[in-house]
């Protein structure tokens, strides 16, 4: 048994004084005394040494002629801060089967790849009595199965186990990519159960990985370090190797990590994005709505939407709504003939139409065909294409332009007037002035 084993188990106890007593994993022939204490459990070394023709076991500078003297002296004195009490109960040894087994005998239990069964008897070498989740008692093939503890999960019972824990599929679930600490720290603590988990990327080490898990009362992040071995990539944590990162997890869904074992992955919070600009929908049967408003402020006039600037938002929202964002403040400019919503998208605007450039921009010196935009020049729209790409004429040049770096004029904004069928295009203040 590992230490960390019977930490887990003598931990799963309440009482101080629970033990066991399993063999060393450094010492071959000597044997480990655990203890439950407070808050920890204590292990003590047993040595066994002969002496001349007699075996003696021996802790700290204490002989005993055999292991249940030695205990029965434990449960009179105190280890550490507390005399042993009792036992800890052997929790009953659970397999799962790696193969399909049919059976050929009434008294051979059959089962299918990836069931857990529990282990009554071991009969033999290579025949165990077992009893399968339905109840039904029967002898199996030793080497059909293997311990439901083992590390080491074959490739073939992993999707059943990944499945059991809510890993599977591992590409999706766990997997937060890059995210800062403090961001893993909220979205785990926003958690009510001890074992929720997600890995992100390393900020320090690249290449590397954390794995953050849920405790009591804070998310203890632990480092995953992916290293080369000769022709081979391995997952470490701490002194832990591993091939893959879903047998890591797996592995620590049977282990403590600290004080508790995982349990499931953090959910993944729901990605959200606000729109820039209307669109209808150019599927004819389209029978759902799926038009936003673009809201304006209330009265006979219209406006333009300005939100605050920020790192995920451009400053200017030109048709851009978040119900649900209470720091958008309209900005409004006269223009009596528009309704309060107005709902025609830039797609199915009546061309030519006039657009003002709000964001400027030089185009690749190879491109003959770009325009060059500058902030406040007005441009007349004459093809609106779904890859963003618009055609129009600016200062009798005829080129493309990318649709993000214009905003079309109102019809009622007195920027231009139409006589015979001619537009003059007056100055116009940039859209920086207008904030």
């Amino acid at each position: 048994m590992t230490r960390q084993d019977a930490t887990e188990v003598l931990m799963s106890e309440r009482d101080r004084g629970v033990f066991l007593v399993r063999d060393s994993n450094s010492i071959a022939g000597d044997f480990v005394l655990c203890v439950r204490e407070d808050t920890k459990v204590s292990n003590y070394i047993i040595n066994k040494i002969q002496q001349q023709d007699q075996t003696f076991y021996r802790i700290g500078d204490q002989l005993f002629e055999n292991l249940p003297k030695l205990l029965t002296f434990y449960t009179l004195h105190y280890l550490d801060t507390t005399p042993l009490r009792r036992p800890a109960p052997k929790k009953p040894e659970k397999v799962i089967s790696r193969y399909d087994f049919e059976g050929s005998d009434q008294d051979d239990l059959p089962f299918r790849r990836g069931e857990i069964l529990t282990i009554i008897r071991k009969d033999e070498d290579q025949w165990w009595t077992a009893k399968n989740q339905q109840g039904q008692i029967g002898q199996i093939p030793v080497p059909y199965v293997q311990r439901a503890s083992d590390p080491l999960l074959k490739a073939e019972r992993e999707p059943e186990r990944l499945k059991e824990f809510g890993i599977w599929p591992f590409q999706n679930s766990w997997y937060f990519g890059p995210m800062t600490r403090q961001d893993a720290t909220e979205v785990l603590m926003s958690e009510r159960d001890r074992g929720v988990f997600l890995v992100r990327d390393s900020n320090s080490i690249a290449g590397d990985f954390v794995l953050c898990v849920r405790e009591d009362t804070k998310v203890s992040n632990y480092i995953i370090n992916k290293i080369q071995q000769q022709d081979q990539t391995f997952y470490r944590i701490g002194d832990q190797l591993f091939e893959n990162l879903p047998k890591q997890l797996t592995f620590y869904t049977l282990h403590y990590l600290d004080t508790t074992p995982l349990r499931r992955p953090a959910p993944k919070k729901p990605e959200k994005v606000i729109s820039r600009y209307d669109f209808e929908g150019s599927c004819e049967d389209n029978t759902e709505d799926h038009s936003i408003d673009r809201p304006f402020s209330s009265g006979s006039n219209c406006g333009i939407m300005l939100g605050p600037s920020n790192n995920q938002h451009s400053a200017l929202f030109a048709s851009v709504t978040c119900k649900s964002d209470a720091t958008i403040h309209p900005t409004t400019t006269n223009c009596h003939q528009l309704s309060n919503s107005l709902k025609t998208s830039d797609l199915n605007r009546k061309l030519p139409a006039y657009a003002r450039v709000k964001q400027a921009r030089v185009p690749n010196a190879y491109d003959k065909t770009a325009l060059k935009l500058e902030i406040g020049d007005i441009i007349k729209v004459t093809k609106t294409n779904i890859n963003g790409q618009w055609e129009g004429e600016l200062k009798v040049k005829t080129g493309h332009f990318p649709f993000t770096h214009v905003e079309f004029i109102a019809d009622c904004d007195p920027l231009y007037k139409t006589e015979n069928n001619t537009t003059d295009v007056h100055s116009v203040p940039s859209a920086n002035n207008l904030i």
